[in-house]
């Protein structure tokens, strides 16, 4: 049986990375669109403050599944803007 305790250091990191890749970007900047609410970007390096559609999905799971959800400024509000 797997517990919880035997992955928690990879939970940590993973928790802690949210801040990382959260971005909020009200007005449109060149090719970025400007979006109500706050956003996750795939990494801070390469793609940094750009949005996929094909991993929003599995990102917006993966966010409200841990540690990172909070509720505010993660609401439905901007996958409209994203589809």
């Amino acid at each position: 049986m797997i517990l919880k305790t035997d992955y928690k250091e990879c939970l940590d990191y993973i928790s802690k990375y949210w801040n990382k890749i959260t971005f909020y970007a009200a007005k449109d900047n060149g090719v970025h669109v400007g979006l109500p609410n706050k956003f996750i970007c795939p990494n801070t390096t390469r793609y940094n403050k750009d949005q996929f559609y094909w991993d929003s999905y599995f990102v917006i799971l993966g966010l409200i599944n841990s540690e990172g959800y909070r509720g505010e400024g993660y609401r439905g509000e901007t996958s409209v803007f994203t589809a």
